[in-house]
């Protein structure tokens, strides 16, 4: 894969410096170019490849996997700390493996076994990422790109450069920024687990899994987000930053039925 990627960065060398000249505006606010796109499919390979490399040297089915015949598809910044631990399981070397490598780890497994995750508001979950990459991770990588691409932006000055499409592959590139659906679907775009629950509802998604599961819901995940809010306007100061995370996670927004201004209504099943 890395050789893949080498092949297509020379071969495409003078195309992304011919699509730098022609932009006349740094921040110009438009589609992203094919090129960043197919780079971004690429990276995102390279991860599933990663993730494939990885089951032969340590898995990430446990016992609590087997016993309870469910499996979490943990995405990041969704509340699955805290859940995983509510719910008993034990931590793996990677919890934000993707669906359709629990289903490479174990087929028959994934086929009969309860599969469920938790999505979250993309424009809260965008903000809880940029800080948590800002000061909460203790990844040496997280770090570094941090450093690289975040040092010296406050929130909104971070939402506004993504009008720049090369800033955007950019942030495209780290998979906390990743759109939700990536975790879920196949390379058809069909979602791959039974139930989809809320972060804006967790009392009641942490209720529906532990009755599934079949283990006693605790009392702090009930504490855990008393109510459901819809992101901050304190944090999006106008529409503009609002549209711009709106382009950014189309396919999440549609697929999950979120708006900026309200949660969307609960969902259990699948689509």
């Amino acid at each position: 894969m890395t050789h893949l990627l080498r092949r297509t960065a020379r071969r495409t060398d003078g195309r992304i410096a011919d699509g730098v000249r022609r932009m006349r505006e740094e921040d110009r606010c438009m589609p992203l170019p094919k090129l960043p796109l197919k780079l971004i499919g690429q990276l995102e390979r390279y991860h599933l490849a990663w993730w494939s490399r990885q089951l032969r040297r340590q898995p990430i089915l446990t016992d609590w996997n087997y016993t309870r015949e469910a499996i979490f598809v943990h995405i990041p910044k969704t509340a699955g700390t805290s859940l995983t631990d509510a719910l008993g399981a034990v931590p793996v070397f990677d919890s934000h493996a993707p669906a359709v490598i629990y289903r490479k780890a174990d087929p028959d497994l994934f086929a009969r076994a309860y599969k469920f995750t938790v999505v979250r508001n993309p424009w809260d979950r965008l903000a809880s990422s940029f800080h948590f990459m800002q000061s909460g991770t203790e990844w040496p990588m997280q770090q570094d790109w941090a450093r690289r691409h975040l040092t010296g932006l406050d929130f909104a000055a971070f939402v506004r450069k993504l009008r720049n499409p090369w800033f955007r592959q950019e942030v495209l590139a780290e998979r906390f920024f990743w759109p939700q659906s990536f975790w879920l679907k196949d390379r058809d775009g069909r979602i791959l687990v039974d139930e989809i629950h809320r972060f804006e509802e967790l009392a009641a998604a942490v209720e529906r899994i532990c009755a599934q599961c079949g283990i006693a819901a605790p009392t702090r995940m009930a504490e855990h987000r008393k109510s459901a809010r819809a992101p901050s306007r304190q944090l999006y100061e106008d529409d503009e930053m609002i549209e711009l995370v709106g382009r950014l996670y189309a396919e999440d927004i549609e697929r999950f039925g979120y708006s900026f201004d309200a949660n969307a209504p609960a969902l259990v099943g699948a689509a």
